[in-house]
């Protein structure tokens, strides 16, 4: 049903060496620098990236639902 049942990794990747920002469920805008691992619970990471020249990406987003336990 969508779920993962197993922590996700969340990687990003950009060409030309972009820096990429992210915000977990519309929190801080944080920099992208490691792989994110999302712990249990529904998840919504929103995310660019700013290349060199200051070009903005437009904002893009994902949904994650993770459930590890066992009923």
């Amino acid at each position: 049903d969508g779920w993962y049942v197993t922590q996700p990794q969340v990687t990003f990747k950009s060409e030309s060496s972009a820096k990429i920002y992210y915000r977990l469920n519309g929190g801080e805008e944080l920099r992208y620098s490691e792989p994110l691992y999302l712990s249990d619970g529904i998840w919504n990471i929103s995310y660019n990236a700013v290349d060199r020249h200051d070009n903005v990406e437009e904002v893009k987003f994902l949904d994650f639902k993770v459930d590890s336990k066992s009923p």
